[in-house]
């Protein structure tokens, strides 16, 4: 393996060297702008671990499992910087990656005899906006490749509808909850990647990294009906919870968005020394 990443990396240096279009845009004390789409993988492990409770929850009334946990969220990223020297520049940048998830499970439950038909359903989204400082390194031997670090500040939002619908042969009972919620914290993060010039100033990049992005507790105020829930703005500890929240007591959910991502895109540079 290790001399596969050692030929893997000579193969790219040799396209470098051969290239001169692969080191177009990193002149000195040139400008740059850059953007492209995002895909990023959320780890939130307490989120899943809610989603997973209740879907055993569901099972255990024999009804199926039919909430689905947060995966990749797909999304954009822009940065703007400047080349101090050939092998370093620093620069800002915004991003911003959103995955949302719709579930529901239906089913009929004995109650004492009486067939009751019952219907969940739930809607959540889950966002992050991230402000971040970066700089980057670019390998002398080959400079379309690089590496690179960033610190930041990120913003998360989340979103959840939840429904719960009950018939018997005489009553519909049905209740809706709905709730947005926010949180904020640092974030870093290191990444690596290739850059093909496609001419003086234009140029196409890939690039894979790894995001820390732990943003604790968020808070926010949900209704039921439509009508607020009392007591102002609370810890997010998942809306499916008010089903029954003496079986299934609150408990606060940590959110971390951290995980691996990658980006595809185009650049534009400007000024400088050629």
């Amino acid at each position: 393996m290790r001399r596969l990443g050692f030929a893997g990396f000579a193969l790219l240096a040799l396209a470098c060297s051969l290239s001169g279009r692969a080191q177009a845009g990193t002149s000195p004390r040139s400008f740059y702008v850059q953007g492209g789409f995002d895909g990023s993988g959320h780890s939130l492990s307490d989120l899943e671990r809610y989603t997973e409770t209740w879907n055993a929850i569901l099972r255990s009334t024999r009804l199926p499992a039919g909430f689905d946990d947060v995966g990749w969220a797909p999304g954009f990223e822009v940065e703007a910087g400047y080349h101090v020297t050939d092998v370093l520049s620093v620069g800002v940048g915004f991003s911003h990656g959103t995955h949302s998830t719709n579930g529901s499970s239906a089913g009929v439950l004995d109650a004492g005899g009486s067939p009751i038909a019952v219907r969940y359903s739930r809607k959540l989204e889950a966002s992050i906006s991230e402000f971040t400082a970066n700089v980057t390194y670019w390998v002398p031997a080959a400079r379309c490749i690089f590496l690179g670090a960033q610190v930041g500040l990120g913003m998360g939002k989340l979103d959840e509808d939840v429904s719960a619908v009950a018939t018997d042969s005489i009553n519909v009972v049905s209740d809706f909850w709905s709730g947005e919620f926010t949180g904020s914290g640092f974030t870093g993060g290191v990444f690596g990647g290739y850059r093909l010039g496609l001419g003086a100033a234009f140029s196409t990049f890939g690039k894979l990294g790894y995001r820390s992005r732990s943003l604790g507790r968020f808070r926010g105020h949900f209704s039921r009906n439509g009508e607020p829930e009392p007591g102002g703005d609370h810890d997010y500890a998942g809306l499916l919870n008010t089903l029954d929240p003496d079986a299934y007591p609150f408990r606060a959910v940590e959110f971390k968005y951290s995980g691996p991502y990658f980006s595809l895109g185009l650049g534009v540079s400007f000024g400088g020394r050629r």
